[in-house]
């Protein structure tokens, strides 16, 4: 079942994103469904000890500062 998702982001981020939908013909839920689960770990993955804040993990990421 899907729900609906809401956020905030970045006027040029959102423009890529409608850039992006309009080249491949896909879905902006698509890509953005995609996006998060490339991001983030598996869910099994988040119970332990081993995920580290997200601080750490937006760091790590291209192109942030």
């Amino acid at each position: 079942m899907k729900v609906q998702l809401a956020t905030r982001v970045d006027e040029a981020l959102r423009r890529r994103l409608r850039v992006y939908v309009a080249l491949t013909g896909r879905k902006v839920e698509d890509v953005v469904s995609t996006a998060l689960d490339g991001y983030l770990p598996p869910a099994p993955e988040m119970t332990g000890e081993g995920v580290r804040p997200c601080g750490e993990l937006l760091a790590e990421q291209p192109g942030v500062a």
